[in-house]
């Protein structure tokens, strides 16, 4: 599956029950931490969106890629896990310009999700903005980002707990 959207393209995905649509970006309960996370919501046109369903579960990534092009642009990126669902996300961002970024991770009750956000840019590649995870009743997330390349890269990372029993290892 090689779908494109906002900006990103959706690299692979499992082979069932994953589903991708784009939308008007909506602020439901998202709080924008900075200027840039402000900017980013106000200027992308579309978001993309990506959902697994309830009781999915897999082994396989989920990698959805940016490869950044010259000059300035914003995305906005929303994932959906359904409830007890199992499923990992790699986010991959590479190439060149200022990218201004918003991703919301919304889990439902009692699902388990890794996101893994990793920037390999080009040494004049910029990735800032803002990462917001919603963890639902029992549920819980490992938000992994790992930096290994571009010039500078700043995500701030916010979460709210929708019901008890939800956690998040933020590495």
């Amino acid at each position: 599956m090689n779908r494109r959207c906002c900006g990103w393209t959706i690299l692979r995905a499992a082979r069932f029950g994953v589903t991708t649509a784009t939308a008007p970006v909506e602020i439901g309960g998202y709080l924008a931490a900075d200027r840039i996370s402000v900017a980013a919501l106000t200027h992308a046109k579309r978001a993309l969106i990506v959902e697994v369903p309830k009781n999915f579960s897999s082994d396989e990534p989920i990698v959805i890629a940016l490869d950044g092009t010259a000059g300035v642009t914003y995305s906005h990126l929303r994932l959906v896990a359904g409830k007890y669902s199992k499923a990992s996300f790699v986010v991959d961002t590479t190439g060149t310009g200022t990218h201004g970024v918003t991703l919301e991770l919304a889990t439902e009750d009692g699902s388990n999700i890794t996101l893994i956000q990793i920037a390999d840019g080009d040494r004049d590649q910029v990735i800032a903005g803002q990462h917001h995870v919603r963890v639902g009743r029992d549920a819980t997330v490992q938000h992994i980002v790992v930096t290994l390349g571009g010039d500078v890269v700043r995500l701030v990372t916010s979460a709210q707990f929708d019901g008890p029993g939800g956690g998040i290892d933020a590495l």
